[in-house]
């Protein structure tokens, strides 16, 4: 998914769900749930809750939306075998 799918995407999910509704579920001021439309990704730590609502709307939520770190496998492989 480019960039402009991600904030696309993000703020179809903000706008069914409701910013407000998100911004009370997750603890957080609207203008964090603002942000993360901006951005085009929702941070790692709402995805259970995002998840949650997503679900309980029948939405899909896909796991891409949100800023989790990504793990090079090449790397790690290199790694795991240099500590060997």
């Amino acid at each position: 998914m480019n960039e402009k799918t991600h904030k696309e995407a993000v703020a179809a999910i903000c706008e069914q769900l409701g910013r407000k509704r998100i911004s009370e579920r997750i603890g957080v001021g609207k203008t964090a749930v603002g942000n993360a439309v901006s951005d085009g990704l929702f941070p790692a730590r709402w995805w259970r809750e995002i998840k949650e609502m997503c679900d309980e709307q029948g939405l899909e939520c896909p796991v891409d939306l949100f800023n989790f770190i990504s793990i090079d496998k090449a790397e790690a492989s290199s790694r795991k075998s240099e500590a060997a």
